[in-house]
């Protein structure tokens, strides 16, 4: 038997949609683009990103789909 921890479906989709959107890129992609976007831009070098700053910007890319259900616009 398998020792993989049970993940609540909530989260278990959140982590689908991500997948579905973020997993097709390779890690050195996945690098590019985040050194594009404003979280990394707007914060000084050797700098932690705050998680205000995160969210902040990450829910700007969460559509309303009118359903009461937040669905994740594409990847640029």
């Amino acid at each position: 038997m398998c020792d993989v921890p049970i993940v609540p479906a909530p989260v278990r989709e959140l982590l689908d949609e991500v997948w579905a959107v973020y997993g097709q890129f390779t890690a050195s992609k996945l690098e590019s683009m985040t050194h594009q976007e404003p979280p990394w831009i707007n914060t000084p070098q050797s700098d932690p990103i705050s998680h205000g700053v995160m969210a902040e910007f990450f829910n700007t890319l969460v559509i309303d789909d009118g359903q009461g259900k937040d669905t994740q616009a594409q990847a640029r």
